[in-house]
């Protein structure tokens, strides 16, 4: 809750540097940031333990900084998705991902020494996903698009 109540204020803000001094100094600050929180959400772990970890807003930031960063991204730079591969390939990668990410979440326990690691690999899988999503799946509506969707959906409520 308090990442809700803060976002939107650290938006606000960045889009007045936008407006007023560059389109691009929202992205580096944001990348910086991103670096910074995710760096410090290693450490945290490394000298704590899990719930420590998890419930730190700082230390959880990471997450939201680095969605941040590629929304900031994509609005203001384009996209990252090389589009110069065919759809179908696109499509293979981007389920790709969707199965190492859900082998992370069966595989590495909160016990296990990587799982820190795991958390901000996960992270990046899931901005990957989201982008391919985005670009992907824009117009098409099909069967697995269906799915993305719902899942796009009920995933804010499953958050909360």
């Amino acid at each position: 809750m308090q990442l809700e109540l803060v976002f939107p204020i650290i938006f606000t803000i960045l889009k007045k540097i936008e407006a007023k001094v560059s389109k691009y100094l929202p992205f580096i600050i944001m990348f910086i940031l991103s670096i910074i929180s995710t760096l410090y959400f290693y450490k945290v772990y490394k000298d704590g333990n899990i719930t420590i970890t998890y419930y730190d807003t700082f230390a959880r930031a990471f997450s939201y900084i680095l969605g941040s960063t590629l929304a900031i991204y994509h609005v203001t730079i384009g996209k990252i998705l090389p589009l110069r591969f065919k759809k179908p390939l696109l499509i293979t990668i981007f389920f790709t991902y969707l199965i190492a990410l859900i082998t992370l979440f069966i595989t590495i326990p909160s016990t296990s020494k990587y799982f820190a690691l795991s958390m901000i690999i996960s992270t990046l899988i899931t901005l990957r996903l989201i982008e391919y999503g985005v670009v992907l799946f824009k117009k098409n509506v099909n069967i697995s698009n269906k799915l993305i969707k719902f899942i796009s959906d009920i995933s804010y409520d499953i958050f909360i």
